[in-house]
């Protein structure tokens, strides 16, 4: 697998990817969400979004080039590090060649949080449900990330989680 920056050309394969994971009951997630996702501009909480200093989105192809998985993760002017959103169809394999580009130097003791914030791409869920998606929960706890009792889901430890 290899991974790379997305770009506008990946809109109709991060829009199957999202489909793919979507939960029971939610709409598809149409073309223009996921470019306002990808553009760092969505709808859903945009106050939320306005306060991102950075953004970096990776997609990893598989073996004939399509995209398999895809993610986000944000840095706030503040300095927390967020995982915004990812995409992998739950393949173990596939959580993990997404998160590690997303994570690669993010240093120990930064403060970083995984799906804290609603997204265009789960029409305004926020955290992660871990029932439908536990291949990136398993993968986010095995990096030191902890469940919270909380609308915050999963914030990651100070002594590092790469």
């Amino acid at each position: 697998m290899r991974s790379r920056p997305l770009g506008p050309d990946d809109v109709e394969a991060v829009c199957a990817l999202v489909d793919r994971d979507r939960l029971p009951g939610q709409p598809a997630s149409p073309a223009e969400r996921v470019r306002t996702t990808l553009a760092g501009r969505p709808t859903t909480d945009p106050w939320w979004w306005q306060e991102l200093a950075t953004m970096r989105t990776i997609g990893v192809e598989g073996k004939d080039g399509s995209l398999v998985g895809a993610g986000a993760l944000g840095r706030r002017r503040s300095g927390e590090r967020h995982v915004l959103w990812l995409h992998a169809g739950e393949v173990p394999e596939v959580v993990e060649a997404v998160l590690w580009p997303l994570l690669r130097g993010v240093r120990r003791g930064d403060p970083i949080f995984a799906f804290w914030s609603a997204t265009e791409l789960s029409v305004g869920l926020e955290g992660l449900p871990r029932k439908h998606r536990p291949a990136i929960h398993d993968a986010l706890l095995a990096r030191g990330f902890t469940g919270e009792d909380r609308w915050l889901y999963l914030t990651g430890p100070t002594a590092g989680v790469a």
